[in-house]
């Protein structure tokens, strides 16, 4: 997933200083074609400071907007059911 999700990712601006070191931990629910069919939900966050922290919000807004334009992804279909199906993965800016 996080692959497939690096071509949208490199498009999106870094919002700030220090936003890169932010990991999202982000909840992927989908539908056996790939697509969501829930919106990206932010679980959590880690590499959070005092000179990132005005940037968090932002940072899970940006990850979720990536997961959504590169949607559908192309996952083994065995691997659905207690797999994929809903899933949650690390996501963290380019660079």
């Amino acid at each position: 997933i996080s692959r497939q999700v690096q071509p949208c990712a490199n498009r999106i601006t870094n919002p700030g200083p220090g936003a890169n070191r932010i990991r999202s931990r982000i909840n992927l629910q989908m539908a056996k074609d790939g697509s969501l069919t829930a919106r990206p939900k932010l679980m959590g966050q880690s590499g959070v400071d005092d000179e990132n922290g005005r940037y968090a919000q932002r940072v899970g807004e940006l990850a979720a907007a990536a997961i959504i334009q590169c949607a559908p992804f192309e996952l083994p279909d065995e691997l659905y059911e207690g797999g994929w199906k809903n899933i949650t993965i690390n996501y963290k800016l380019p660079g």
